[in-house]
């Protein structure tokens, strides 16, 4: 997939051919490429995901957040898709890649973590609305929260607290998950790709967190 170059970095579309410079699409390739250099020490993988980088780094607001995209129209905050950009940037920070900046990671958690959830670890849908509780916000929450912990030990508090709100609130008698809790209504579907499956990762790294205490 090729990148287009910018003045600061170089980002990957969100496919083949689509230069619309979308941050978590950006974000999860680069986070696979510093992946693949680690296994494979090709230089081009590596030169790559810098300055894909360096395109979302650059890019950061003030206070630590992004937008969905940076296109008109685009320029709003959720939860779920900040949790993919900051999961992509601490595995980039891990292999050290140039343009992971670790000072860029912390400011991100911290608004993550100071905007986007409720006291009780309710995970809000965006910065400006708490409704649809969702899923795969739910899911991303206790993920995020569970890969920060090593850097920051009181993500581990926000990992347990999302947890005892999915199971609270969105866990089913069978053991499913909700797809969503609206206001006044709730779509009970499960949902393989939307739910179960983020669900069944999300707790595999919370327990692997509980594990390594």
């Amino acid at each position: 997939m090729r990148q287009t170059e910018t003045d600061r970095g170089a980002y990957f579309g969100y496919l083949p051919g689509d230069r619309t410079p979308i941050h978590n699409a950006n974000m999860l390739v680069c986070a696979l490429l510093a992946r693949l250099h680690a296994h494979s020490a090709n230089e081009r993988f590596r030169a790559a995901s810098a300055s894909g980088v360096a395109y979302t780094v650059s890019r950061q607001r003030r206070g630590g957040s992004w937008p969905y995209a940076e296109v008109d129209g685009a320029n709003w905050v959720d939860g779920y898709h900040t949790g993919y950009v900051l999961d992509a940037l601490l595995t980039c920070c891990d292999r050290q890649l140039p343009g992971a900046d670790e000072e860029a990671l912390r400011c991100g958690l911290d608004f993550y973590r100071r905007t986007l959830f409720l006291a009780d670890g309710t995970p809000r849908y965006t910065t400006t609305s708490t409704y649809p509780l969702d899923i795969q916000c739910v899911a991303q929450g206790i993920q995020t929260a569970a890969l920060a912990a090593p850097r920051d030990d009181s993500f581990r508090e926000l990992a347990r607290r999302v947890f005892r709100f999915a199971r609270s609130r969105m866990q089913r008698p069978d053991g499913a998950f909700v797809f969503q809790r609206r206001r006044f209504w709730t779509s009970r579907t499960p949902h393989v790709r939307w739910g179960a499956a983020p669900m069944m990762l999300a707790l595999a790294h919370l327990l692997r967190l509980e594990e390594d205490a």
